[in-house]
């Protein structure tokens, strides 16, 4: 995210970022509606 915000700083920035597996869930009824759907795939791009 810095990298698009030059004046933010990193408060560690020797310190390796920390790797954890995450899940995008959302009820099945959800899953095809375009806004959920747009959510899901710039959150899947970013942490991906």
């Amino acid at each position: 995210m810095a990298d698009i915000y030059p004046e933010l700083e990193s408060l560690w920035p020797d310190l390796a970022p920390v790797q954890v597996e995450s899940w995008l869930v959302t009820h099945r009824e959800l899953r095809t509606n375009p806004g959920i759907r747009l959510v899901f795939d710039l959150l899947a791009e970013g942490i991906g």
